[in-house]
């Protein structure tokens, strides 16, 4: 069987993505799986998230099966989101739609149906997916094939230390835990270390790129600052692609 992706990234080979996501689990399942070339001819055919929605000339052999990842939950958007109202439009004038859509998620949707198979990532996209195909499943991403040990002692010791690591974009959420990380640092002596890239382009990159530490500092104001000499700080920032490293 001949399996192929399609990147993530027309601009970057192999990105950060398919490194932990697609590349990793062919590596761990022991899958040959190459990047998708035209002019060959596969049995299956991984399309990325941000693959075209409005595109279906995949489709075009029906011998090819196509799995479609879908990791976003662009489908709980409400039709009033001015980002849903926007995404066909911007994604048209940008090069990145072959066609004109004024409902992108619509046409995200509509390719969820055809799909021989859709990856997604939580359990909410599943039960949504689930209705227009029921051949849907949950995917998580990770690293985990690095941990070698588990852990044995559950003291709290003197620091108690969290990690969030994901995608720069998604750094806002945090915000959903900031009230108890304040109710926390008030009994306990807690750290959270936040691991992502310092910034992500904003609306397809129309409008350059978004900080990622005027973000932190807007979520966590007074414990997260870039002087590591002068306070004390409960927030840490840590370049996911340069190492460790404090702000």
């Amino acid at each position: 069987m001949k399996i192929a992706y399609i990147p993530f990234s027309k601009r970057r080979l192999n990105s950060g993505y398919e490194q932990r996501n697609i590349l990793l689990y062919a590596k761990l399942k022991n899958l040959i799986i190459e990047r998708y070339d035209d002019a060959k001819s596969y049995d299956v055919i991984v399309l990325p998230p941000t693959y075209d929605a409005t595109d279906l000339s995949i489709f075009k052999n029906e011998k090819v099966k196509i799995v479609y990842q879908l990791v976003d939950d662009y489908l709980s958007e409400s039709k009033k989101s001015l980002k849903r109202i926007l995404r066909g439009p911007l994604r048209w004038v940008l090069g990145e739609s072959k066609h004109l859509s004024l409902d992108y998620t619509n046409c995200q949707r509509k390719l969820c149906q055809k799909a021989h198979a859709v990856i997604c990532s939580s359990k909410i996209q599943f039960e949504r997916i689930n209705k227009v195909n029921p051949n849907a499943y949950i995917f998580f991403e990770g690293n985990f094939h690095n941990f070698k040990t588990c852990k044995k002692d559950f003291d709290l010791g003197s620091t108690i230390k969290l990690v969030w690591e994901g995608r720069a974009e998604n750094v806002c959420s945090l915000e959903v835990v900031k009230e108890m990380f304040d109710t926390l640092s008030k009994k306990l002596k807690i750290e959270l270390h936040v691991v992502t890239d310092l910034n992500y382009p904003s609306m397809l990159g129309l409008y350059g790129n978004k900080s990622t530490i005027k973000i932190l500092k807007s979520i966590f104001k007074e414990k997260f600052s870039g002087n590591t000499v002068v306070k004390e700080l409960h927030i840490f920032f840590t370049n996911g692609t340069k190492g460790w490293c404090r702000h």
